[in-house]
């Protein structure tokens, strides 16, 4: 992993077969970086791109020195059953991440 990548570990436990998008709810997950601190999540949902899967999140809550709600994208990997996620900071990949995320839920809405 680069040295600029921050990993987060996932609390609870989303099962492989639930990896679409929550539908009438969302699911809030707890993440912690490399020191310890957690951070609220809500997550949207999830995509593949470019043979990837990707997690969509809004923070759950507005933390110190935000101003307004960002999306987050974030590389999910799974070792076992356990997911993890690894920040996307390549703003322009997490663009094409997040189109794809919203034609995706346009699709979904048509059908």
């Amino acid at each position: 992993m680069a040295e600029n990548e921050k990993e987060f570990e996932q609390e609870v436990e989303i099962p492989q077969e639930d990896l679409g998008t929550p539908i009438g709810s969302v699911d809030t997950v707890t993440l912690c970086d490399d020191e310890g601190n957690e951070y609220l999540f809500d997550l949207l949902g999830y995509v593949d791109f470019a043979d990837k899967l990707y997690a969509v999140m809004v923070p759950a809550e507005l933390y110190e020195n935000e101003e307004e709600e960002q999306v987050v994208i974030m590389e999910t990997y799974f070792e076992g059953n356990e997911p993890n996620f690894v920040f996307v900071e390549d703003e322009a990949l997490a663009q094409q991440i997040l189109d794809a995320y919203t034609q995706q839920e346009e699709s979904d809405d048509v059908q």
